[in-house]
C-alpha cells in the first residue's frame, strides 16, 4: 500500500555527515505531493550526473529528481506536471538540469527550457555543454557543435534529441514540431500568452511532461504570478498526477531565526549560509523588504488573487441604495478626465453639492478616444466653467495636458498620494450615504469591476490592470470628487443631511436607468 508519509521519509532522507558535513538544511518539502510509480529512470539519471559532475547529488535533489521522473506500470509519466517551488541559491535549478541531462541522451527527447531573464538560461546552456564535453562518449553523440546567441541556446544529438534553452516570448518554441519536455523556470513571473505559444507544440508529443520551477511569487512585484498561483493551488489540493514540492518556512516561524532559514533552506550550510543570509536581511528595513526577504529566502510568497475570486470593493446593494436620479444641486462643479490604459476610451466625470451637502457625481461621457474628444472637452470645460479639471498624473490621460494648456486649459495632475486620498474618500463617502450619482449603468459597471491595489508608500488607488471591467468612469468621478472638495465651496453643512438617496424607482433595473446628465452636461 501506497503511503506518501513513507515516501516522503524514503526521499529525503538526514544528508550522509560524511558526504554533507555541514549540510543542515531540512530536506523534505513543507508542503508535497506525489504519487506511486517506478523511479528507475531517476537513480540512473543521478548516477548519470554523478559521473558528470564533480558536485555531489544533495539528497532532497536526489528525492525531486526521482519523483520528475517517476513512471506509471505503462511507461507513462506519472507526473506529466510538476511544480518545484524553492528559496533562492540552493541548486533547484540543477534538479532541473540533471532532467534535461538525462532527456537529452537517454530518453532523446525535444526539450524547451524557458527563461525569464537570459542570463540564467545562457548559464544553465553552458553548463549543460560543459558537462557533455567532459564525457568522450557523449560528446560523440552531438550531431552540431552547439550554438548560443542573444535569448537562444541550441543543443542537438544524433539519437534525434534536441534541446532549445530561450527567453520567453510568442516565438520561444520555433524549430520544435513537438516538445516532449517544457520547461518553465523562474516561473514566478509566467503569463498565459506566453504559455500559450507553445501549448500546440507539446500536445504534438505522445507523452508530453511540464514541470514550473520557481521561487515564491511575491505580487507586489510580479504582476504576471496567476499562472504559477494557479499550479501551487492544483498541488496544494493534491491534484492527481501532479507532482508538487514547496520549500517554505510556515509564517509562525520567527524570520530572523537560523532555525527558519534552515527549515526553508534545503541546500543551507552547503550553498545558503547565515553569512549569505544576512546581506539581504540588512536591507530588510522596511515592509516591502521584509516582504520581499520572506519571498527570496523564506519560500513565503504573495499569492495573487485572480479578480474573478476578489469580492467587488463597493458591493452592489450599496451602489444601487446610492441612486438620486433627481438631485438638487447646489454650487461650483469638478470636472475630472480618466482614459484606459490602452488609450482607446476616455471618461469625462463630474462632481456638484447637493442642497443636502452630498456629493453627488456623475458620468458626462465614456466612448471612443478619437480626435474629437479633445475639442469636446475644451467645450464641456468652458461652457460648465468648473473649479478644477483633474487629471491623475499616472493615467494614460495625463498626455492631454499641454493640448488643453495650449487652448487655455490648466489642469490640476494629482499624485499617488493624492490620488491615495482621494480613492480613501470616495470609497468612505459611498460607503456612508455621503456621495449619490444618478444610476448610469455604465458607471455602475465600472464600479463593480474596481479593485485597489496598495500603494507603496500607504493608502490605496483603483488597480486599472487588475480590474474585471474597465474602470476609466470611475477613476474620473473619483477624480472629480477629490477636486470639489479640495477646490470648490461647499454650500451646505454635511451634518443637514436627513435622509438617504431615493432608491432605484420599482420595476427599474440598472441596466434600464440612464444618465439624465442633471449636472449640466
Amino acid at each position: 500500500m501506497y503511503s506518501l508519509a513513507s515516501d516522503v521519509a524514503e526521499l529525503f532522507p538526514r544528508p550522509d555527515p560524511a558526504i554533507f558535513p555541514t549540510l543542515t538544511g531540512r530536506q523534505a518539502p513543507h508542503h508535497f505531493s506525489a504519487w506511486p510509480g517506478d523511479d528507475t529512470h531517476g537513480f540512473k539519471a543521478i548516477n548519470l550526473a554523478g559521473r558528470l559532475s564533480v558536485q555531489p547529488v544533495m539528497p532532497w535533489q536526489h528525492g525531486n529528481l526521482r519523483c520528475l521522473l517517476r513512471r506509471n506500470p505503462d511507461g507513462t509519466w506519472t507526473h506529466p506536471d510538476a511544480v518545484l517551488l524553492c528559496p533562492r541559491q540552493n541548486g533547484k535549478s540543477e534538479i532541473v538540469l540533471m532532467r534535461c541531462l538525462y532527456g537529452l541522451c537517454v530518453l532523446g527527447e525535444s526539450i524547451l527550457y524557458t527563461v525569464q531573464r537570459w542570463d540564467t538560461g545562457k548559464d544553465l546552456h553552458k553548463r549543460l555543454v560543459s558537462m557533455i564535453m567532459s564525457s568522450a562518449s557523449l560528446r560523440r553523440r552531438l550531431a552540431a557543435k552547439p550554438t548560443l546567441s542573444q535569448g537562444r541556446g541550441t543543443i542537438m544529438l544524433t539519437n534525434g534529441a534536441v534541446m532549445v534553452t530561450s527567453t520567453r516570448s510568442a516565438d520561444m518554441g520555433r524549430g520544435l514540431t513537438k516538445i516532449d519536455l517544457l520547461v518553465y523556470d523562474e516561473a514566478y513571473n509566467l503569463d498565459t500568452a506566453a504559455s500559450a505559444a507553445v501549448d500546440w507544440a507539446q500536445m504534438a508529443a505522445s507523452d508530453p511532461q511540464t514541470i514550473y520551477t520557481s521561487t515564491a511569487v511575491n505580487a507586489e512585484m510580479h504582476a504576471k504570478g496567476y499562472v504559477l498561483t494557479d499550479m501551487r493551488a492544483l498541488g496544494l489540493a493534491r491534484t492527481e498526477g501532479m507532482y508538487f514540492a514547496e520549500y517554505m518556512a510556515p509564517p509562525e516561524m520567527p524570520w530572523r531565526a537560523l532555525t527558519t532559514w534552515e527549515y526553508a533552506n534545503p541546500s543551507f550550510g552547503v550553498i545558503a549560509t547565515p553569512a549569505k543570509m544576512q546581506k539581504p536581511l540588512r536591507k530588510a528595513t522596511t515592509k516591502a523588504g521584509i516582504v520581499s526577504f520572506g519571498a527570496e529566502a523564506l519560500g513565503r510568497g504573495v499569492w495573487p488573487v485572480r479578480i474573478e475570486h476578489r469580492p467587488a470593493l463597493i458591493p452592489a446593494d450599496v451602489w444601487t441604495a446610492n441612486s438620486n436620479p433627481s438631485p438638487t444641486l447646489v454650487g461650483p462643479t469638478a470636472l475630472a478626465v480618466d482614459m484606459t490604459p490602452d488609450r482607446s476610451m476616455i471618461s469625462i466625470g463630474a462632481a456638484q453639492w447637493t442642497i443636502e451637502g452630498r456629493i453627488h457625481v456623475e458620468l458626462g461621457y465614456h466612448g471612443p478616444y478619437t480626435l474629437a474628444a479633445m475639442p469636446y472637452i475644451v467645450a464641456v470645460v468652458n461652457r460648465m466653467d468648473p473649479a478644477v479639471l483633474v487629471i491623475d498624473r499616472a493615467s494614460p490621460a495625463a498626455s492631454l495636458e499641454a493640448d488643453l494648456l495650449n487652448a487655455g486649459i490648466e489642469a490640476t495632475l494629482t499624485d499617488s498620494l493624492e490620488m491615495a486620498q482621494a480613492t480613501g474618500d470616495f470609497y468612505d463617502k459611498t460607503m456612508g450615504a455621503l456621495l449619490d450619482h444618478t444610476g448610469d449603468p455604465v458607471l455602475a459597471e465600472a464600479v463593480e469591476g474596481a479593485v485597489k491595489r496598495d500603494l507603496a508608500g500607504g493608502g490605496w488607488a483603483w488597480d486599472r490592470k487588475g480590474a474585471a471591467n474597465v474602470i476609466s468612469p470611475v477613476v474620473a468621478v473619483t477624480e472629480a470628487q477629490w477636486g470639489l472638495v479640495n477646490f470648490g465651496t461647499r454650500t451646505a453643512p454635511v451634518q443637514s443631511i436627513v435622509h438617504k438617496p431615493a432608491a432605484v424607482p420599482r420595476g427599474q433595473t440598472r441596466g434600464e436607468s440612464a444618465n439624465l446628465a442633471v449636472i449640466g452636461f
